[in-house]
């Protein structure tokens, strides 16, 4: 397996199973891979880790965006009155 589809269906895998949207896990994946190939090196053994950490951090704030935005918006089919 290549390094990019191993990072890439780990990450997946950790943040869907964290109970993340699919928005937020594909947009982190997404981030995962451009550290990897944006990061020229890396220390023994931290190539996953600091991928999967980047990763977590764009699923959080993107869990969070959407959390507000639902909040927000008024559901409909609710009476005021």
């Amino acid at each position: 397996m290549h390094p990019r589809a191993f990072i890439e269906h780990h990450v997946r895998q950790i943040l869907s199973e964290g109970g993340y949207s699919c928005e937020a896990v594909h947009l982190a994946a997404q981030e995962a891979l451009k550290r990897y190939d944006t990061t020229s090196t890396f220390k023994k053994g931290e190539v996953f880790p600091a991928c999967l950490n980047a990763a977590k951090k764009v699923a959080k704030l993107v869990q969070k965006k959407q959390q507000r935005q639902r909040a927000a918006t008024p559901s409909k089919g609710a009476t005021h009155g």
